[in-house]
């Protein structure tokens, strides 16, 4: 599993140096509790000036509640780390259902969903859709492989149309399983 502590390292670059030499490795650490302890994933940070924008996933979603909950963890502990007055806001988001994909832990998190890719290679660019799966370090859609560093630029879709009838097919399944359920009764 991929740790937080990538994505905050890999963001580095986005931390004005007065900030970064305040975000040092208790401040990950506690960042990193925090996250583990709601069994989420940091998708994103960027910190600006004084103030955090924590773009957070969770395997079964997360509520406004939950992102509440973590805001308020958040803000509790930095504000806590960081020298006086040094901190200002803290948001906390999700992704969305349409997420763009920039690292490989997006991929690999984004295992087994619909996305639109956009790759180049030998200078024509080539847009598909097609469900994204990953193995062994590799990715692939719709079971052709390809590779990372031809991607220009990769979303999760959503059709609502799809997921619709997917919805009625589940409920509709749920509901022959009850009858038969009580049929047993």
């Amino acid at each position: 599993m991929t740790k937080n502590n990538d994505i905050i390292n890999e963001n580095a670059h986005e931390i004005p140096e007065r900030m970064a030499l305040r975000l040092d490795d208790q401040v990950v650490v506690l960042i990193e509790k925090i996250l583990e302890n709601n069994e989420c994933r940091l998708w994103d940070l960027k910190v600006t000036g004084r103030s955090f924008y924590f773009v957070l996933d969770r395997e079964d979603g997360l509520s406004t509640d939950m992102l509440s909950t973590i805001h308020k963890e958040l803000y509790r502990s930095l504000e806590a780390a960081l020298p006086i007055d040094s901190l200002g806001a803290i948001e906390c988001v999700t992704p969305g259902i349409i997420r763009e994909l920039k690292a490989e832990k997006h991929y690999i998190w984004s295992n087994g969903y619909k996305i639109d890719l956009t790759t180049t290679k030998d200078e024509e660019e080539v847009t598909q859709t097609g469900v994204l799966t990953t193995e062994d370090g590799q990715f692939f859609l719709d079971g052709t492989e390809f590779n990372l560093r031809e991607v220009k630029k990769a979303l999760t879709t959503f059709d609502l149309k799809e997921e619709l009838a997917k919805g009625k097919q589940r409920e509709k399944a749920l509901k022959k399983q009850k009858n038969a359920d009580n049929k047993k009764k």
